[in-house]
């Protein structure tokens, strides 16, 4: 069926223009991918608070933060909450949940369809604010025009706040939650809990 052969190229993300950038990439490389760019202002027992202005390669396809990049937060996060409380290590992971409360936007819906010549302003669809688009990425990535990619200037982009918290540390189970909010509106964007087995010590 034709609609199960889409959704198969969908998920298969094989003979990509970035394909060979993805292969060449060192291991264990997610974390500093979605990691880059955060800030921490505060480490104290039990707390961690950061801010994240979210850059356009954590976009998903209505170019918002992408769900994966905020638990990979939650879990990155989560995880790093519990050494605050003394713990040796971190253990391994039981559980995680997130609801998505709201979006992480980038100030704008949309972008005027157009053929980039150069690195131009293209006007916003929904908002009274511009964004770039840059002709270099797009031919390297051999992107047809109706394909290419808008990326937003950094004053427009969102800066979120991130809590994590440990809800509790024992012996064998920690429990931490991790909440990102707009700086601007407060709203909450979304709400994780991170739950982790931590390997008993031994008394030998």
């Amino acid at each position: 069926m034709a609609e199960l052969e889409s959704v198969r190229k969908s998920v298969e993300k094989t003979c990509e223009p970035h394909e060979f950038t993805v292969d060449s990439m060192p291991t264990r490389f997610i974390e500093p991918v979605v990691m880059q760019g955060l800030k921490v202002h505060r480490v104290q027992r039990g707390l961690i608070l950061c801010s994240f202005t979210v850059p356009p390669r954590l976009l998903n396809t209505g170019n918002t933060l992408h769900g994966g990049a905020t638990a990979t937060l939650v879990d990155i996060l989560g995880s790093a909450v519990i050494y605050t409380m003394g713990s040796l290590a971190t253990g391994v992971s039981v559980e995680i949940s997130v609801s998505y409360l709201d979006a992480a936007h980038l100030g704008f819906v949309g972008v005027a369809p157009m053929v980039a010549t150069g690195p131009v302003a293209l006007e916003v669809v929904a908002f009274p604010v511009t964004t770039t688009f840059s002709k270099d990425y797009n031919e390297k990535a051999g992107r047809k025009p109706s394909q290419r990619r808008h990326f937003p200037t950094e004053r427009n982009t969102e800066e979120i706040e991130i809590e994590s918290k440990a809800l509790r540390v024992g012996r064998a189970i920690a429990v931490a939650s991790v909440e990102l909010r707009s700086i601007k509106t407060g709203k909450i964007i979304a709400q994780g809990r991170h739950t982790k087995y931590l390997t008993l010590q031994s008394k030998m």
